[in-house]
């Protein structure tokens, strides 16, 4: 994931302790045991969905709410230990017709006035590379591919909800080469997996921005990527790499020689500033709910 914008006056008020003038119709916030909801949790309802009007996360670690609610990357928020383990049932009523912006103001006051948070900004450097074109140029295709489908909307109901999230990730299986398959059109989509440390992913139409995201999360670890190709196209491509490191008993490249080999494209070393949010204090245990 790229890194996220700070949501500016907003955040820099909730900080100095401002009050919102934004807030659920009602909402409930409960202690649940860690990975009731699976290792991430899982949230159904709210915006975008089928009931745009009300959000239920279940069984969410603490980190990802605030995150979510401050509009930052996970590592972005310096906390307690515990705020990464702990888990949460969240339900709330969303006003009809609200922003996301709104929305995540909401979320903010919930936690806020009921895990009783003071905080304050800071800045932290954080590691970095530049996804820039190698030289010898790029290797991709030029993609005819037409534009992202949509993303689906997000149904309501937690039983149809994992299930499209399982038709999404499993449905399509691998192609001849062993590649992630893409479904069987002319519109661009992008999968990867990683299975006993080979990583693959097959694309259709993707821009180097969306390589450079993709590239964070093969990176992990809270690394940046910057997209500065200067390229504007959308590219076909296929990319296999082995980790991090080239020591790989098969003899597969590592991430940053397979970029380079196989699209055309080198990642620099940098290094990028961001805003941080420290949590000066966080309680546990909900209150008046």
């Amino acid at each position: 994931m790229m890194s996220k914008p700070l949501p500016g006056l907003l955040l820099a008020a909730l900080v100095l302790g401002q009050a919102q003038n934004f807030e659920f119709d009602a909402a409930t916030i409960r202690e649940v045991a860690p990975g009731s909801g699976g290792m991430l949790g899982n949230m159904t309802g709210g915006l975008g969905s089928t009931d745009p009007e009300r959000v239920r996360y279940h069984g969410t670690p603490l980190s990802l709410l605030l995150a979510e609610a401050f509009h930052l990357r996970i590592d972005q928020v310096i906390a307690p230990d515990w705020v990464q383990r702990q888990c949460y049932d969240v339900v709330a009523k969303i006003p009809p017709g609200a922003t996301r912006e709104q929305y995540e103001a909401m979320l903010r006051r919930l936690l806020v006035d009921r895990l009783h948070i003071s905080s304050h900004l800071d800045r932290r450097t954080f590691k970095a590379y530049d996804l820039v074109v190698a030289k010898g140029g790029v290797k991709m295709k030029l993609s005819t591919a037409d534009a992202p489908a949509p993303v689906g909307v997000v149904p309501a109901d937690p039983a149809a909800a994992a299930t499209q999230r399982q038709n999404l990730l499993f449905s399509l299986g691998s192609d001849r080469d062993g590649f992630p398959a893409l479904p069987g059109n002319n519109i661009a989509a992008m999968k990867t997996t990683s299975i006993r440390g080979r990583t693959r992913s097959n694309a259709r139409g993707q821009t180097t921005t969306a390589i450079a995201q993709m590239l964070e999360v093969g990176l992990g670890s809270g690394v940046r990527v910057t997209d500065k190709t200067g390229l504007t196209g959308r590219y076909d491509f296929k990319l296999e790499y082995a980790g991090t490191t080239s020591a790989d008993p098969d003899g597969l490249q590592d991430v940053f020689s397979a970029v380079q080999s196989q699209l055309g494209l080198k990642l620099e070393n940098s290094t990028v500033q961001s805003e941080v949010l420290i949590i000066d204090h966080i309680e546990k245990t909900p209150t008046n709910n």
